[in-house]
């Protein structure tokens, strides 16, 4: 959908540290003790990514969301 293709967008511009924790975390189901002992990063570091990752997709979202709105309600119809 058109969302989904959004989003995976919206994770490749994310910086290579945040996108991996991004992933480990949303995508692979991690726990952020678990990633810290995979990246070898502190745990209160993974946390700090993992909220910098998800404000930003936030963002996004919020200021687009009228067009990802009609986005989606015009896919629908058509």
């Amino acid at each position: 959908t058109f969302l989904l293709k959004y989003l995976d967008k919206l994770i490749e511009t994310l910086t290579p540290a945040r996108r991996e924790v991004y992933i480990l975390s949303r995508i692979d189901k991690l726990t952020v003790k678990e990633i810290a002992a995979k990246t070898g990063k502190s745990e209160k570091t993974i946390e700090k990514q993992l909220s910098e990752a998800n404000e930003f997709i936030r963002k996004q979202l919020l200021t687009h969301y009228d067009k990802i709105f009609y986005l989606i309600l015009f896919s629908k119809i058509a």
